[in-house]
């Protein structure tokens, strides 16, 4: 058997050979500044759908690994081809739910009425946010400073130092995005020390170390 065969047939013995993966992932919310889990499904016209969304980095991570555990036990036991997307999203939503509870969600509410849609619950407001800058690029900014167009060069949060800070993760960023908007920081700059005991409290978050 000459190796591209060898390597086809190794394949199909794989149990995931044939099948495509859910995936979970956090993002900053597209409705609100919290912290949003969104559900990535195969072969979806929409790149991702929102879970949940929280103002909490650190349940917001808690959360997304029970996202990450119900999409194991999916992806182990479904091929998606014979799923459109909304009943795979109602199966994950169900299976989230019966595995782990209807858990708290910091979702803007609201209600239909006859002349549209009235708020009854803003979104979750903060003043600093994790930006995305590229594909798995992010900087921290002042979230008000940054809407400013007159000051939206200058909203970026830089150490002590005037360097900014450039991270390939996600939450790491939002955890020190959420800890500005908690905290009195002065001139949109934190200490050298201070980031580095941060980066290390969101990599212990994600597990990393």
């Amino acid at each position: 058997m000459n190796k591209m065969g060898e390597a086809k047939r190794r394949a199909r013995l794989d149990p995931n050979y044939g099948k495509s993966k859910l995936e979970c992932f956090l993002r900053k919310s597209t409705l609100s500044d919290a912290h949003a889990i969104f559900l990535k499904i195969p072969n979806d016209y929409v790149l991702a759908r929102i879970v949940s969304v929280h103002a909490s980095i650190e349940y917001a991570c808690q959360v997304l690994g029970w996202c990450n555990e119900v999409a194991a036990k999916m992806n182990n036991q479904v091929r998606y081809s014979h799923y459109n997307a909304q009943e795979i999203m109602s199966k994950f939503c169900f299976n989230l739910i019966s595995e782990y509870g209807d858990y708290e969600s910091d979702d803007i509410e609201a209600i239909s009425t006859n002349h549209g849609i009235t708020e009854i619950v803003k979104g979750v407001e903060k003043k600093y946010i994790a930006l995305e800058m590229s594909d798995e690029t992010f900087i921290v900014v002042n979230n008000i400073e940054f809407s400013d167009q007159e000051k939206k060069s200058e909203s970026a949060v830089l150490t002590e130092d005037g360097h900014l800070m450039v991270f390939s993760s996600y939450i790491t960023a939002a955890y020190i995005a959420d800890y500005c908007h908690n905290n009195d920081i002065i001139n949109n700059c934190l200490p050298v020390k201070q980031v580095q005991v941060l980066w290390t409290e969101a990599n212990k978050l994600q597990g990393k170390i």
